[in-house]
């Protein structure tokens, strides 16, 4: 299942290193739950914050 990650914000500055940024998060604990299911992610990661968007909303199966 290809998901697509739309960044509307970073983590914190004075956290880099200690967490990783909301992608990151978003793709462990997804993997984590696919796992249970025998279900595989991929993720495609979009700064909207910086107006990257995707070309075409059919591209993913899902928006996070």
């Amino acid at each position: 299942m290809h998901l697509a990650i739309l960044r509307t914000g970073q983590t914190n500055a004075a956290l880099n290193g200690a967490f990783p940024d909301y992608p990151e998060m978003f793709a462990d604990l997804l993997n984590t739950a696919g796992a249970h299911k025998n279900i595989s992610f991929t993720f495609t990661s979009f700064a909207v914050f910086n107006h990257e968007l995707p070309t075409d909303a059919s591209d993913f199966d899902g928006y996070i």
